[in-house]
């Protein structure tokens, strides 16, 4: 009887994504940064949690790509393709380090990516009646609130 590999893709398939996705990505904020200098606009808080959400995508992306061969490993142990080896310890050891400093890039360029949207909000607000200010920090308070205990639920479980 055929038993469904544990792994959703293949590692090839996951490797090529990845990269393929770090070139998409490369190429939008290459663009954004060149058009920023060539229009002459200044560096403004967007821009820089856009900038500092591509350097977290890179991290993202490098902690991923170092591990997934390690994941790749454990899981033909596990299918029982491969016999265990000598240093499936320091593999998980390292899979966990990996995948928890992965999880904080993540959820910081969310935040981010978040916060690049809603100062770009605050620019397209001005000069319109103050109410919308005050609904505009409304949000933001909120997402903070909600960034951070998701942060306090996702360390304590």
């Amino acid at each position: 009887m055929y038993a469904a590999s544990k792994a959703p893709v293949s590692k090839d398939v996951l490797l090529r994504t990845n990269i393929v996705m770090l070139l998409l990505t490369s190429g939008f904020v290459l663009t954004r940064a060149v058009l920023q200098i060539v229009k002459r606009k200044p560096f403004e808080l967007p821009d820089f949690f856009v900038y500092f959400a591509f350097c977290l995508f890179v991290a993202l992306w490098a902690c991923y790509h170092v591990v997934a061969p390690s994941i790749y490993r454990a899981y033909a142990v596990l299918e029982g393709k491969t016999e265990p080896y000598a240093t499936m310890k320091d593999d998980a050891i390292a899979m966990l380090k990996f995948l928890v400093a992965g999880q904080m890039c993540f959820y910081t360029l969310l935040i981010s990516v978040k916060m690049s949207l809603m100062t770009l909000y605050r620019k397209l607000l001005a000069g319109l009646p103050r109410i919308y200010r005050n609904i505009w920090w409304s949000i933001v308070a909120f997402c903070v609130l909600v960034s951070t205990k998701s942060q306090t639920f996702y360390h304590s479980h």
